[in-house]
């Protein structure tokens, strides 16, 4: 909450909702989403280890690995890159964390 004091136009939100029971969690995401990047065009630099986040409310997505990025981009785009149009981002995560993406 302090971080939406200075009105800032990127937030970074590192597990914001990590340790958060499902509705508050889901409220959260909803006021990120529909409040802060729809209405206020506020980026979100939204970091997670639960893909299903990253699937809700990323127009982008970066997987790192081993303190890299091994990709980066829309959910359509990453599914192009492992030739696997119909992907979940588990599967995406499977692939890419198994062998070399170019």
């Amino acid at each position: 909450a302090r971080s939406l004091l200075n009105n800032p136009q990127v937030l970074f939100m590192d597990e914001p909702t990590k340790s958060l029971d499902y509705a508050i969690a889901k409220d959260l995401r909803n006021f990120i989403k529909e409040r802060l990047v729809r209405e206020q065009k506020r980026t979100v630099v939204f970091i997670t280890h639960n893909l299903f986040e990253a699937e809700d409310l990323a127009e982008r997505i970066a997987i790192m690995y081993q303190g890299q990025i091994r990709v980066c981009g829309a959910l359509s785009e990453l599914c192009h890159k492992i030739n696997s149009p119909l992907a979940t981002i588990e599967e995406i995560y499977e692939r890419v964390t198994k062998e070399d993406i170019s």
